[in-house]
């Protein structure tokens, strides 16, 4: 082989090394790539499942039993003493209360409009 030939087939193998070094190059980045897209997408649904966990815990909180119980307590006071129409009154608005606060607690926020509207409406 003379001298030309042996050039060609350097730089023909050093163009194919060249070529297989990137190809790995690219499956290797795009690979990792991958990894830290899932990591960061399994990161945001940790920080929402966190979020949504406070939430709940806060609603929980704001709907306290003891309140409940309290209203209820006012309600039944109003049947003993016979109070018909003042225990139905009272009973329509905590059941209102009840619904609208669970229906508000599947929303992830309120306007203050919707917030006014129901506190009037109770």
């Amino acid at each position: 082989m003379d001298n030309l030939a042996i050039t060609y087939l350097f730089l023909f193998i050093l163009i194919l090394v060249i070529v297989i070094g990137m190809v790995f190059l690219f499956i290797t980045f795009n690979n990792r790539k991958n990894q830290l897209l899932q990591q960061q997408l399994e990161d945001q649904l940790a920080a929402q499942k966190k979020q949504y966990e406070s939430e709940l815990n806060a609603l929980r909180s704001q709907l306290n039993p003891h309140f409940v119980h309290n209203s209820l307590n006012a309600i039944q006071y109003y049947i003993q003493r016979n109070e018909v129409e003042i225990s139905e009154d009272y009973l329509t608005k905590f059941s209102k209360l009840m619904r609208l606060f669970f229906d508000y607690s599947r929303t992830k926020t309120i306007t203050l409009k919707e917030e006014i509207a129901f506190i009037k409406n109770i």
